[in-house]
């Protein structure tokens, strides 16, 4: 018996699994923002320009980010980068 799945649902797990990395910067301190100022000793100016700074080092690896996308496979891109999220 043959159990091998799609390609296409690897790429769908890999997508998701990067999606999931987005909730913590975005979603979750949004949701729960008293407590997250509240546990971090933060008030919302500073809690807005740590979002600030998350933007701007965002927007400069976008720019390299370009290029690398072009040269490379995005399966291979997506693997590696949920690799380093994790371990960093």
């Amino acid at each position: 018996m043959n159990n091998t799945k799609p390609t296409w649902y690897y790429l769908v797990l890999l997508i998701l699994a990067g999606e999931a990395v987005f909730i913590l910067p975005f979603v979750l301190p949004r949701i729960f923002r008293p407590t997250v100022l509240e546990v971090f000793a933060l008030d919302n100016t500073q809690l807005g320009l740590c979002f600030s700074v998350y933007g701007i080092i965002a927007l400069a690896s976008y720019l390299f980010g370009g290029p690398l996308a072009d040269k490379y496979p995005p399966r291979k891109l997506i693997a590696i980068a949920l690799w380093m999220t994790a371990l960093g």
